[in-house]
């Protein structure tokens, strides 16, 4: 929710434990389903594990889902729509993410403390002199890290599947 009459005396800076714990969460729900998807393209173009996190380090997890699923398509392999699903559910919960990793968190609104402050810095469109707030729910937050955690546990075990064991 953005709201460019946001009144500075509705917030508590304090954010209080509920949201504390739902931000933690999702920090550490969204490094692991990351890291997984950049191991997941690392297993499947079977690259060594130096070059893959060179050419994958940086590369957003859009940008990694696309470039499985182009690959998956090129090989005719059957996990390619699995994908497409994976990266609209992705977009779906990145902006949340996202919101929470790399914006300021100024607090809580009194009046409705399960809505969390942000400010993004960024400039509200038409509206000159004027920076972006954003309020987010608990239960948006909470949907990412359920979201981050259970694809994190399909593509672990893709990636179980894919290395080869020794006998």
């Amino acid at each position: 929710m953005s709201d460019p009459r946001f009144d500075v005396t509705n917030l508590n800076r304090n954010i209080g434990h509920a949201a504390r714990k739902a931000i933690s969460e999702l920090v550490l729900a969204w490094a692991t389903y990351d890291s997984l998807v950049s191991q997941w393209v690392i297993v499947t173009f079977s690259l060594p594990l130096d070059a893959g996190a060179i050419l994958v380090g940086n590369m957003n997890t859009e940008t990694k889902l696309e470039r499985l699923e182009t690959l998956y398509r090129h090989h005719g392999v059957s996990g390619a729509a699995s994908i497409k699903i994976l990266r609209k559910e992705h977009l779906v919960h990145v902006t949340i993410r996202n919101r929470v990793c790399h914006a300021h968190c100024a607090g809580r609104f009194k009046s409705d403390p399960d809505r969390i402050v942000f400010a993004p810095v960024k400039q509200m469109t038409g509206n000159p002199g004027e920076m972006l707030v954003e309020a987010l729910h608990i239960d948006q937050m909470v949907a990412a890290t359920v979201f981050a955690k259970n694809a994190a546990k399909n593509i672990n075990r893709l990636i179980e599947a894919a290395i080869p064991r020794g006998k």
